[in-house]
């Protein structure tokens, strides 16, 4: 994928029924909050204005959930109250360069035939 600057990265998917990117990191609360910024090269690859964000918690069961979501990064906070732990998260956002229609369709062009199928010659 072209990047800014006139680079060139690798990007490496799973495959799902639209075209999405997605990036993973880890945080900390700290008295029950944790800013992440998204990174801005995966930033500049996809939408920002919708994104999807999940959670996984470490420590505690501190009922986290993901708040001010933005083009630049989102928070994370605790239901618990004032808690530090750790967590990491999965941030799944569609593909900019990309338009993509959910489970598109595609019709398959024919196998090519072997050497000597369907000829007189067999």
């Amino acid at each position: 994928m072209a990047f800014s600057g006139g680079t060139h990265r690798v990007l490496y998917y799973l495959e799902s029924p639209e075209s999405w990117f997605e990036d993973f990191g880890f945080g900390t609360l700290v008295n029950g909050r944790a800013s992440i910024s998204l990174d801005p090269d995966f930033a500049s690859t996809v939408h920002t204005d919708q994104y999807h964000v999940f959670v996984t918690e470490y420590d505690n069961n501190s009922a986290l959930y993901v708040t001010a979501r933005s083009a630049i990064g989102f928070e994370v906070r605790a239901g618990a109250g004032a808690v530090d732990s750790s967590f990491s998260y999965r941030v799944v956002a569609k593909r900019k360069d990309i338009e993509g229609a959910r489970l598109e369709r595609i019709d398959l062009p024919a196998p090519p035939r072997r050497f000597g199928e369907g000829s007189e010659q067999d």
